[in-house]
């Protein structure tokens, strides 16, 4: 009997696995994300209404913080539903609830990447959509709050996929944009 404690392998850059595609890797490729190999709900959906700061989740733009974004974005959904009522499931809700399987193995660990997170994802489109996933044309929603203007969450940060090259993103209005959703997991 023997321990051989933990085993690190190092997985490479638009691989198909852990769920989907790996588009961003650190710490040698022990570590990285990956995108859901298919855009999820409405491809021109609302995030849900503005609500006051005081419900503001403090959500960050950085890598690997989308997931800690969505779960402080579904705390503040469930405390602002009952005075700031939501139609539909938000884009965080959307990624939270998504269970898909790849080989056998079940994913259920899905959330709503940060804005960073999708911008890295942008700089590799093209390498993700050779690898078996062809991202469409459109924006998508960031797990990323953005200005709380006038003390109101009336904005989430967004990327526009819609552009060949260039870096788009800033904020859009919740409730009157109607902008796309993809999922990302951690590895």
């Amino acid at each position: 009997i023997g321990n051989l404690g933990t085993i690190n392998v190092a997985v490479d850059l638009f691989a198909q696995t852990a769920g989907g595609i790996v588009f961003y890797t650190s710490d040698g490729g022990i570590h990285g994300l990956v995108v859901h190999p298919a855009a999820i709900g409405a491809s021109a959906m609302n995030w849900g209404p503005s609500i006051p700061s005081n419900f503001a989740a403090g959500t960050s733009a950085d890598i690997y913080k989308g997931k800690k974004n969505t779960e402080d974005l579904l705390t503040q959904v469930a405390n602002s539903k009952d005075n700031y009522p939501y139609e539909h499931e938000t884009p965080a809700e959307l990624c939270a609830n998504l269970v898909s399987e790849q080989d056998g193995i079940s994913y259920n660990d899905w959330f709503l990447p940060s804005q960073n997170e999708l911008v890295e994802l942008f700089k590799v489109k093209a390498s993700v959509a050779q690898a078996g996933f062809s991202v469409p044309a459109n924006n998508y929603w960031s797990s990323t709050e953005f200005d709380y203007s006038g003390g109101w969450v009336w904005a989430m940060n967004y990327v526009n996929f819609y552009e060949a090259t260039n870096i788009v993103t800033t904020g859009c209005d919740r409730v009157n944009w109607a902008i796309g959703t993809l999922a990302v997991r951690q590895f």
